[in-house]
């Protein structure tokens, strides 16, 4: 446990760039008040636990830099979940180390600092939790914490719900009487959730591209489905370029899990019902990412635990199994951190400590792009202008349309700021026979794991 907390916060501090999704929610929780902050999640689509949380280390910005405070942010929520799984459950020493060793726990959630880490660690004192048949007001308190971590997050909340449900004995008001606390908790979690995070006014009108269904069918659920599947449970098929592969794959995986969970019905019967629920929710609402599915492998894997616990034993045939999706973790982890010691995320770092060197901090810097602005501006520990507003920002909204200034309006935002000159910061390189009046001064380019690069221009007060 602690050489993973070691070799987590060297990779950390020594190497990895941090993208736009991790500065964006720390530029909120710093730039905005409690108030704002909370109102501005629905333009984010994610829960309050992050925001809040990091809210709380803002308040030490005076006395150390922002990326090293994301840093010990994420890193101690980090280290107290490898304490929870290393100290207080009891799986096999193996299944342990290569579940903490898995793409998703070490990298996805681990080096990338993002609210994902809540769920492993709230998973986790759950799990324990559950082990002890405790339903009381602390196993409430996750559940409902939880909740307001991230939207697939509620779905895994309500499978544990419904696995208990199904694993007790006695009639339905019985089992209901056992977990009422916890129901409870997790009604009044998801309530809050939606209410604090569900689009409204010109947000959801915005979104509303994000719900057509006229091109969906029906049929591609199961499709979506075994993607799911084959992208978290046997990532390697990322590597390979061939949807029938990963079909395949995931056809594999089914059979193997469904190996595995048959001696606990109430297992299945969770873990098929939340695989129905996310991948209709990909289907009608928001597809998601690798990132995002990820849920879906913490979520199976926890079942797997209560089911080992519960069991007198696993079968040969079940541990290896277990090992075997545990083991095929390790080849996407060992790709994504060489790719992250070896190659830039996004120039962002880059970019940023540039400006901050030699641009004057009294400089205008117009910046294009605020969404691929974000990570810049935390590198650079400074604020830039938007257009066509002239507001200076440091955080974007999703689903915001970018907007290219002509010519004739950089130089009249110029002559609005009185200044001999500014500086033009955008992610894509600027036609200069149409921008006469701008110099190309500085650009990042090529190589990154994003493939997102960055330009900086210099317009002076004489066109050319």
């Amino acid at each position: 446990m602690i050489a993973l907390s070691v070799c987590m916060l060297v990779s950390k501090l020594s190497y990895h760039e941090m993208w736009k999704d991790e500065w964006q929610a720390w530029l909120v929780a710093r730039d905005q008040s409690w108030p704002e902050m909370l109102s501005f999640l629905y333009y984010e689509g994610h829960g309050s636990l992050w925001y809040i949380y990091l809210k709380i280390w803002t308040y030490l910005t005076p006395i150390l830099p922002d990326p090293l405070l994301i840093t010990l942010a994420h890193t101690t929520l980090y280290v107290a979940f490898l304490y929870v799984l290393w100290k207080r459950l009891s799986a096999p020493l193996l299944a342990t180390l290569l579940f903490s060793l898995g793409y998703f726990v070490f990298y996805e959630y681990g080096v990338v600092q993002r609210g994902y880490v809540w769920i492993m660690l709230l998973l986790a004192l759950l799990i324990e939790r559950f082990e002890k048949q405790d339903y009381g007001i602390y196993t409430g308190v996750l559940l409902l914490l939880l909740c307001q971590t991230e939207v697939y997050a509620c779905v895994v909340a309500v499978a544990l719900l419904f696995y208990k449900f199904r694993d007790h004995e006695g009639s339905m008001v019985d089992r209901l009487r056992t977990i009422k606390v916890p129901v409870i908790a997790t009604l009044i979690g998801l309530g809050l959730f939606v209410w604090t995070v569900f689009p409204r006014g010109g947000v959801a009108a915005k979104q509303s591209g994000v719900y057509q269904l006229d091109s969906r069918r029906i049929v591609d659920l199961p499709l979506l489905a075994l993607d799911h599947l084959a992208q978290c449970f046997c990532t390697p098929v990322l590597l390979i370029d061939s949807l029938g592969v990963q079909r395949l794959a995931g056809l594999l995986v089914a059979a193997g899990l469904y190996i595995i969970l048959r001696r606990s019905r109430a297992a299945l019967w969770a873990a098929g019902a939340y695989l129905v629920a996310v991948t209709v929710f990909s289907w009608m609402i928001y597809e998601g990412g690798l990132r995002q599915w990820g849920t879906d492998y913490l979520l199976i894997m926890a079942l797997v635990y209560l089911v080992y616990k519960q069991k007198t034993s696993l079968t040969q045939l079940q541990k290896s199994l277990v090992i075997l999706f545990l083991s095929l973790q390790l080849i996407y982890t060992s790709l994504a951190v060489y790719k992250d010691a070896t190659r830039p995320f996004s120039h962002a770092e880059a970019a940023g400590t540039f400006i901050a060197d030699q641009v004057p901090p009294q400089a205008v810097l117009v910046g294009i792009n605020p969404m691929e602005m974000a990570p810049v501006i935390g590198y650079a520990g400074r604020s830039m202008s938007g257009l066509p507003s002239g507001d200076s920002y440091t955080y974007f909204r999703w689903l915001e349309q970018v907007y290219l200034p002509p010519p004739s309006e950089l130089e009249l935002y110029r002559q609005f700021r009185g200044v001999n000159g500014l500086f033009v910061l955008s992610d894509r390189p600027l036609p200069l026979q149409v921008y006469k009046n701008l110099d190309l001064w500085r650009s990042w380019e090529g190589g990154s794991m994003k493939s997102e690069n960055y330009y900086l221009y210099s317009l002076s007060a004489q066109d050319k």
